[in-house]
């Protein structure tokens, strides 16, 4: 009767270290295998915009042995503590700096489409005056996950694009010493960082929300 209980906690743990070597890829920190050639597993999405890279897609990325926590590229937003909104995707959990954020509300029950759009364009909404892009951050990024029941809108940028999430967690504050922050040059522009001694990535709105904006 164990034997189904098993394979779920294999696969969890399979799903687990699949998500660490797509971070490690992402923010040049790769850590040298074990040998065995083995690929994290790939999960492409057509209509991600120009500029973009794929969540999965680790080529042409510096390898290094080894990151000090401190290292990598910081953001203005994180000279001291601060506060992000934690949220979730599929099985991703993510953060993003509230500094970066225009606000949070309940997604409408229905959303303007636009027809010949990309994949990750969700249509168009109206908040306090203002349409709003609406975007699906698992086509948008190619992170292998879509949101397939969204109930919330996070709203970036200038308040004119937004992505959505299936659940809200909870607000924390973070210690910037406390990110491995991405390190140098990467096509993955749009992850700030990785929070320490989790699977939780740190997204760059900005870079999103343009990302959005230009797609």
């Amino acid at each position: 009767m164990s034997a189904p209980l098993d394979r779920t906690r294999n696969a969890l743990a399979d799903h687990d270290r699949a998500l660490h070597g797509l971070f490690d890829a992402l923010l040049g920190d790769l850590v040298p295998g074990d040998g065995s050639g083995a690929n994290p597993p790939t999960a492409r999405h057509p209509g991600a915009p120009s500029g973009v890279a794929p969540f999965n897609d680790p080529a042409d990325l510096p390898l290094t042995e080894e990151m000090p926590l401190q290292g990598g590229v910081r953001h203005s937003w994180a000279a001291q503590r601060f506060k992000v909104l934690l949220f979730g995707i599929g099985g991703l959990q993510l953060a993003m700096p509230l500094l970066l954020m225009r606000g949070v509300s309940r997604l409408p029950p229905r959303l303007h489409r636009l027809p010949g759009g990309p994949v990750w364009l969700l249509g168009l909404t109206h908040r306090q005056g203002t349409t709003v892009t609406v975007a699906d951050l698992g086509p948008l990024l190619g992170i292998g996950e879509s949101c397939k029941a969204p109930r919330y809108l996070l709203v970036i940028g200038d308040g004119r694009v937004g992505v959505v999430c299936e659940h809200l967690e909870d607000t924390l504050l973070v210690d910037p010493g406390a990110v491995r922050w991405r390190r140098g040059p990467s096509r993955a522009t749009w992850l700030a960082g990785v929070l320490s001694g989790s699977l939780c990535a740190l997204l760059d709105a900005d870079v999103i929300s343009e990302a959005i904006r230009h797609g």
